[in-house]
């Protein structure tokens, strides 16, 4: 329940996706994580496996006041050193907000193409990183 008041309010509310597209058929699939800042829920990480070394992640959304402190660069790192664990070589991919293209790379990732839905929902591009 929280996660999903979490994700209703930054990705539904704030970002202005359409409710369908953020609650959708691979929702059930999905491994999702609250994340806390001592007691206080300051975000969600959720992801999928599509294949066995291919990893999908689903969302990662954080309140406001605690973006751009370097919890989404942490939170990519902690799971993708969790995932290498356990598969290599691994390919992670993920649809990204145009407006962080720039912070995409700087982490490692490459920009595929354009997989924007028309004016209903925020730019998105289709982002990867494979690691061998």
């Amino acid at each position: 329940k929280l996660e999903i008041e979490l994700r209703t309010k930054i990705f539904v509310e704030e970002q202005g996706f359409a409710i369908s597209a953020e609650f959708d058929d691979e929702e059930k699939e999905s491994i999702g994580y609250l994340i806390y800042q001592n007691d206080q829920l300051i975000g969600v990480f959720s992801y999928i496996f599509r294949k066995p070394n291919e990893v999908f992640y689903r969302r990662l959304c954080l309140l406001k006041p605690y973006r751009r402190l370097g919890y989404g660069k942490l939170i990519f790192s902690y799971f993708e050193n969790l995932f290498l664990s356990q598969v290599r070589p691994l390919r992670i991919y993920f649809h990204g907000e145009k407006y962080l293209k720039e912070y995409w790379v700087k982490l490692g990732y490459t920009i595929l193409h354009d997989v924007s839905e028309g004016e209903s929902s925020p730019p998105l591009l289709l982002v990867e990183k494979i690691i061998k």
